[in-house]
């Protein structure tokens, strides 16, 4: 999946994004990958920037029922 959505923060181990229709978009993992090209853990300067998220859904194997969002690709949208 991808969508298109602002960084709001890294905080309590999840990354927070924004899109425009108000809803808020929570990962707990994020590909190391892209975490060497945007440190969202640490640089402030990139709260508030517009980026396109790919994203995965990783299911647990021990809890069926329980998955998590992964960030698999960010983009940053210059405008």
């Amino acid at each position: 999946m991808t969508d298109k959505a602002v960084f709001i923060t890294f905080s309590d181990g999840y990354y927070k994004f924004l899109l425009d229709d108000g809803e808020i978009l929570i990962f707990e993992e994020i590909n190391p990958f892209v975490l060497k090209r945007f440190d969202l853990k640490k640089d402030k300067t990139l709260e508030g920037k517009t980026f396109l998220i790919t994203y995965s859904d990783v299911y647990d194997d021990v809890e069926d029922d329980y998955f998590y969002n992964k960030i698999e690709n960010l983009i940053i949208v210059t405008e």
